[in-house]
């Protein structure tokens, strides 16, 4: 009888910890002072209509060109998981292939899903670097 409550126990443990509906985000943060230009290919639906210049004013491109002002951020993804706990986001889940982070001191290009991964979870000396799991952030210091 005990081997069979300890059983149901760990079957449903782990049923709850995997019917735990986590989420994958990836935002990129300006702490600098100064602005930062983020180009993103295929072009993300991103505007802040209270900054004309971040207006998307040419929608028939194919990729977007933000100018990241100091202390904000943008999402570049933001996806639900299967599970929670200390998932990384893969390359596949990406929606751009494309990234370039330029600002007057660095500036970051990366040609391809697995480099933009590679910012993202590389030790990276300079001021733009990478850190998180399931919550990355890309942060321009």
């Amino acid at each position: 009888m005990r081997r069979l409550t300890k059983i149901l126990t760990l079957l449903i443990i782990s049923t709850l910890l995997n019917s735990c509906e986590g989420f994958k985000v990836l935002t990129i943060d300006n702490t600098s002072d100064h602005a930062a230009r983020v180009t993103v290919r295929p072009g993300l639906n991103y505007s802040d209509k209270s900054q004309i210049h971040n207006f998307p004013n040419n929608p028939s491109s194919d990729s977007s060109v933000v100018i990241l002002q100091p202390d904000s951020s943008m999402t570049v993804l933001s996806i639900f998981t299967g599970t929670m706990f200390n998932v990384k986001i893969k390359d596949r889940e990406l929606r751009t292939d494309y990234l370039k982070i330029e600002t007057p001191i660095d500036t970051v290009l990366a040609d391809s899903r697995a480099e933009i991964i590679k910012l993202i979870y590389a030790k990276r000396k300079g001021r733009i670097k990478g850190e998180g799991r399931n919550l990355a952030t890309i942060k321009i210091e």
